[in-house]
C-alpha cells in the first residue's frame, strides 16, 4: 500500500483532545500527509460544539469531521448534534486567504427530507 486515501483519529472530545496534541498525533499524521503516504487527515469527534470548534481552530489543517449526527438528536444539548454540524470549518472562517481551497462541502438532507427507506 503506498497511501491512505482518509486518516482519521478516532473518537475526539475533550476528554482526549490533550493527549493527542500532547503526543503530536496531529502534527505526526500531517507530516505523513506531506510526505505522501495520506491524502486526507481527519477526525471523527464525539463532544459538543465548542470542543470541536476549538480542535479546528488549533488545528485548521484538518480536512474531514465525522460527527455524531442524528436527527432524533438533532436540537438535543447534550449530544448537539445541530450545533457540531453548524461550526464552521477552517476554511470557511479563514475565508479570502486561500487555505482550503478544493475541498467539497457536503451537506445532509434536511429534517425529514432523508433517504426514503
Amino acid at each position: 500500500m503506498e497511501y491512505f486515501d482518509f486518516y482519521l483519529m478516532h473518537s475526539q472530545h475533550a476528554g482526549n483532545f490533550g493527549h493527542f496534541r500532547d503526543c503530536r498525533a496531529y502534527e505526526t499524521a500531517f507530516a505523513l500527509k506531506a510526505e505522501g503516504k495520506i491524502r486526507h487527515v481527519g477526525i471523527s469527534f464525539h463532544d459538543r460544539a465548542e470542543v470541536l470548534e476549538e480542535i479546528l481552530t488549533t488545528y485548521p489543517q484538518i480536512e474531514v469531521v465525522q460527527i455524531q449526527f442524528n436527527y432524533v438528536d438533532y436540537n438535543d444539548p447534550v449530544v448537539q448534534s445541530r450545533l457540531c454540524y453548524e461550526v464552521p470549518p477552517p476554511q470557511q472562517a479563514r475565508a479570502g486567504d486561500g487555505a482550503g481551497e478544493g475541498r467539497a462541502s457536503v451537506q445532509p438532507a434536511a429534517p425529514g427530507q432523508g433517504c426514503a427507506g
